[in-house]
């Protein structure tokens, strides 16, 4: 096997293995869309909280309304995601496949991850947005970086359709938002 990479890395090998995943795409389409429809629920939440006698309240809630919202949804789908994906196995964990679940009845169980990645990628740009918009209120440039890392990583892990269990994993991490009274690692 060890020859075989040199051989391929040396350019010697007639033929190149076949790679395990490509670049399939981003659907840039659907990104926007819902990013639009977490920013519909802040524009919502900022009307709901406009007369608020708190300042602070009035002014950033919205994004911490959104932010709760998102960790719910995150949350109950990375639940649903990692039992469903418990059963599959170690290829389908993965790469996106076509594979069900007796757990998710709705279809492929990667294809659902699929979704839920789309959710949250739609979720970060709409906060990057906000970050940038209002910095440093929201949170500093660390803050910044950190959304960043992980709107690229979740990214390529779409667009190449591969770790379908690590992302509802990952998921399960907002689960923290709604405890705003402890402090995030």
């Amino acid at each position: 096997m060890l020859a075989g990479l040199i051989a391929i890395a040396a350019g010697r090998s007639k033929e190149a293995p076949a790679p395990l995943c490509q670049f399939v795409a981003l659907d840039v389409r659907t990104l926007l869309l819902i990013a639009a429809g977490w920013e519909l629920v802040y524009q919502l939440a900022k009307r709901a909280l406009s007369g608020n006698r708190h300042e602070k309240l009035a002014q950033l809630g919205p994004s911490y309304v959104v932010g709760v919202c998102n960790a719910v949804v995150c949350s109950i789908g990375g639940c649903w995601g990692v039992l469903s994906l418990l059963t599959a196995d170690h290829h389908d964990r993965l790469l996106v496949t076509s594979a069900e679940s007796p757990y998710w009845p709705g279809g492929a169980t990667g294809e659902m991850v699929e979704w839920l990645a789309y959710s949250f990628l739609g979720w970060l740009l709409f906060d990057i947005v906000h970050l940038v918009l209002w910095f440093p209120k929201l949170g500093a440039a660390d803050m910044l970086a950190h959304h960043l890392g992980f709107f690229f990583l979740t990214c390529l892990g779409v667009s190449y359709r591969v770790m379908p269990f690590p992302v509802p994993c990952r998921l399960l991490e907002p689960r923290r938002t709604l405890r705003p009274q402890q402090p995030n690692p």
